[in-house]
């Protein structure tokens, strides 16, 4: 996901703020990062659908996408590009680091070279 939001806000030539706490983590996700010991929002998540909308259109857009049954959450704003890519974790913000490895392709790699 930190990928997907870091390629989003560089498409837009903008910064991006995002809440950690709102960005929805289905629990079988949750539950392998757990066993791997991976941050779930660092793996590539192509299933996931990052749009960027006026403030005014957020609620009616989301509204149609949970009755269609989709998990869908404001969980941020663009920002002028000065003020970069940052994710606010429990009330702290911090910069948004994406890498370009997905971690669970990495820890399945790790677990594959060692045996």
């Amino acid at each position: 996901m930190y990928k997907g939001l870091e390629e989003l806000a560089t498409a837009s030539r903008h910064g991006i703020f995002v809440y950690r706490e709102k960005i929805p983590v289905r629990q079988e996700t949750r539950q392998l990062c757990d066993v791997a010991g991976i941050d779930p929002l660092g793996m590539f998540s192509s299933g996931a659908l990052l749009v960027s909308i006026s403030p005014e259109r957020v609620h009616p857009l989301l509204d149609e996408y949970r009755k269609a049954g989709m998990l869908a959450e404001d969980i941020g704003r663009i920002v002028p590009r000065e003020e970069g890519m940052t994710i606010g974790v429990h009330g702290n913000n911090e910069p948004l680091k994406a890498s370009h490895k997905d971690g669970l392709i990495e820890y399945i790699n790790g677990i594959a070279h060692n045996h």
